[in-house]
């Protein structure tokens, strides 16, 4: 980096907990000035300490403005106008200008831009889709305009992102900027927490509407008092003009609140220490300082998703309870898993929420300043191209996209759009015309897999629960053999592979036509199921089943509702194509991405919504993984199912979905490509993990 560099960054305050970034980007760049709008803002009750940085307070007028947001709440809020920005840019003629927001202080250094044509514009944006709705559309059109005189923008997180492309920014120009505060206290504190400490919730911040605090109170009294045996301690540190309120509350009395008031700043890794799990119900928040705060003290969060620090570092499930604070159901139920968690399962949660936030030093905010400002410095030409941008690739990525938002369809490595926001990953959609794949990013972890798949397909029968995802009817699975027969001969005799065969119904048919069948199933108390009845020959994976069976070859391999839970179906695939005999056929049967149903329901479409689905295909995307994976003569087999129980109406709904190819489910059939003489398949000797 070039020390001879003048950069400009203004900003309204400097929190205690962003200094230390400001401090690691005054390193990276040598010539760095910062110009506040105030020394403090009236609402904080923390002091002004700038160390030794270079900072000026600007000349501003403020006011206090009312904040109206759709959820129906009112928040005060202190606006800056700085007045002498332009003139403060003229004097120190910086070659990069960082601005923050979108507003008056943005404009005088767009103003600046266009007087000194070398010098470049960063606007420095913190807003999220949930924040900014029901802007006028006056403040839209304004925000579009200063942002195309931008040369780049940063931003904190994926949900700000997609707001920035609804308003035109291309998206080579955005560069993630998460919050990084300052951790390193907190890092230091135990993981461990006592029985009595595990459970207690805490919430740190603002007694305002906006925290949301006043909805949670009512959805965890109603909790306990379903729970009459269990007792909770709630303590609640901050100051607002709520707290009254609050304090007059009509808890249960299992309920124990403690207000802490004001505790300044020093003094909060003592308070998380004292804390069990983090409580952020927030009804909008661009951000949240405490969500990092206490990842790195080692508490689990049950919080909010209309905050861009729950969406980016809270996994449901792996470090945290994640709810819609306008959904009461959702936040009674967040509530539930959170207060009845098992102690063990807290413990991991508290290692998991550590190691999620442990990368996002203030080390790492300063590269993300210093990308955008590599990038602006860029020539024209170069910084036109998107292989030209600047990546902080080296350090850590958000699961799902949200500390860098860009993510590559792992398919054919193209850029990839975001699609929906689930509370257990986040879908994507390749941008590549001719490929188009669906996927969910991040993907569970072999531990929240495992748990899902026991919740959703085979729960334990000591539990009294149902499987919440039910096997294709044995009707259906007839009628696909019966077509099987007419389309390629006799059956009998055939050997069969059921790839993912679960507990081992389509193997089970396939012996009543005569079909000799061997199965292959990851998970332990399916496989258990099938293997009872002793006819079926069921191994944990294609590993175990060629050092059982060298040589094995089948003339059919079944893949039936099995390729979207595959971590990387196409090498699955590949190496299933080798196990095939020369004219055999794989069989494949997958939920159509493209049928009315999903269509229709978006991210409620029940395919999006199962956890151990990672990929939605429709048939553009799997015939081009079938393509890839070494396969030749591949077809849509089309022939009309007759469900058991429809009556002649929705056989008739059915037949035009199936014309119009909208039905809801995609078989494919296809044959092994040849291999060149000489030649073997690379993934013959592959070790393949199968997310099954």
């Amino acid at each position: 980096m070039n020390k001879n560099l003048k950069v400009c960054l203004f900003t309204n305050i400097i929190p205690p907990y962003y200094l230390p970034v400001f401090e690691s980007l005054r390193d990276l760049v040598g010539g760095i000035r910062i110009f506040v709008s105030t020394p403090m803002e009236p609402n904080r009750n923390w002091k002004p300490e700038w160390g030794d940085l270079p900072v000026t307070v600007q000349k501003s007028w403020t006011h206090v403005a009312s904040w109206q947001h759709e959820q129906g709440f009112s928040d005060r809020i202190w606006r800056h106008i700085p007045y002498d920005t332009l003139p403060l840019l003229v004097r120190h003629q910086p070659d990069v200008v960082i601005s923050i927001q979108l507003g008056f202080r943005t404009l005088q250094a767009a103003l600046y831009r266009k007087l000194f044509p070398k010098s470049r514009l960063i606007v420095w944006t913190g807003l999220s889709e949930h924040t900014e709705k029901g802007l006028p559309a006056w403040r839209t059109l304004q925000r579009k305009a200063l942002l195309r005189l931008a040369d780049a923008v940063l931003v904190n997180g994926a949900s700000g992102t997609d707001y920035l492309l609804s308003l035109g920014v291309p998206r080579k120009k955005i560069f993630p900027l998460p919050y990084c505060a300052k951790i390193a206290p907190y890092l230091e504190l135990p993981l461990r927490r006592e029985p009595d400490v595990a459970r207690r919730l805490l919430y740190v911040g603002q007694l305002i509407e906006r925290k949301g605090l006043t909805s949670f109170l009512i959805a965890l009294s109603s909790w306990l008092q379903k729970h009459p045996d269990e007792r909770c301690e709630f303590w609640i540190a901050g100051e607002g003009h709520l707290r009254p309120e609050l304090e007059r509350f009509p808890a249960p009395p299992q309920l124990q609140l403690r207000f802490l008031g004001s505790v300044a700043y020093e003094k909060l890794p003592q308070v998380y220490a004292q804390g069990g799990i983090l409580v952020f119900p927030t009804l909008a928040d661009e951000w949240g300082a405490v969500v990092n705060e206490a990842l790195a003290s080692g508490l689990p969060v049950l919080g909010s998703v209309y905050s861009q620090a729950m969406e980016e570092l809270v996994q449901d499930g792996l470090n945290g309870w994640t709810f819609r604070p306008d959904h009461p159901e959702e936040m009674y139920a967040a509530v539930a898993r959170a207060m009845s968690d098992e102690d063990k399962h807290l413990n991991e949660m508290r290692h998991a929420s550590r190691e999620r936030i442990r990368l996002l030093s203030p080390e790492y905010g300063a590269k993300c300043y210093l990308a955008a400002i590599d990038f602006v410095r860029l020539p024209r030409d170069e910084r036109s191209s998107p292989t030209k941008a600047v990546s902080t690739s080296s350090e850590p990525t958000s699961k799902g996209g949200g500390v860098n938002s860009m993510v590559s369809c792992p398919f054919c490595r193209s850029e990839a759009s975001r699609r929906f926001e689930l509370a257990h990953t986040i879908v994507w959609k390749c941008r590549a015309p001719d490929c188009g794949l669906q996927f969910a990013d991040p993907q569970l972890d072999e531990t929240d897999l495992v748990r899902a798949y026991t919740k959703h397909y085979y729960p334990s029968n000591g539990n009294g629960s149902v499987a919440s995802y039910e096997n294709t009817p044995e009707e259906i699975l007839r009628q696909t053999f019966q077509e099987a027969h007419a389309k390629f001969g006799p059956l009998a005799g055939r050997k069969l592979l059921d790839f993912g065969c679960g507990v081992g119904k389509l193997c089970q048919i396939a012996r009543e036509y005569g079909i000799q069948t061997t199965g292959i199933e990851a998970d332990s108390c399916a496989r258990e199921i099938a293997g009872k009845s002793g006819a079926l020959r069921v191994h944990a994976s294609l590993d175990e089943l060629r050092a059982t069976e060298p040589g094995a070859r089948f003339e059919i391999i079944t893949l039936w509702d099995v390729i979207e839970h595959l971590r990387e179906p196409w090498k699955d695939l590949e190496a299933l194509s080798a196990l095939l005999q020369p004219g055999g056929w794989l069989l494949l049967s997958t939920p159509n991405a493209n049928s009315l149903l999903a269509l229709l329901q978006r991210k409620r479409w029940e395919n999006i919504v199962n956890p151990t689905h990672f990929y939605y295909f429709e048939r553009r995307s799997l015939r081009l993984v079938l393509e890839r994976a070494g396969f030749c003569g591949i077809a849509e087999w089309r022939f009309s199912i007759r469900y058991p129980r429809h009556t002649t109406v929705r056989r008739m709904v059915h037949r035009a979905l199936f014309a119009c190819r909208l039905q809801g489910q995609l078989l494919f059939v296809a044959r092994p490509r040849m291999l060149e003489p000489g030649r073997t398949s690379h993934s013959q000797s592959a070790s393949v993990e199968v997310a099954r």
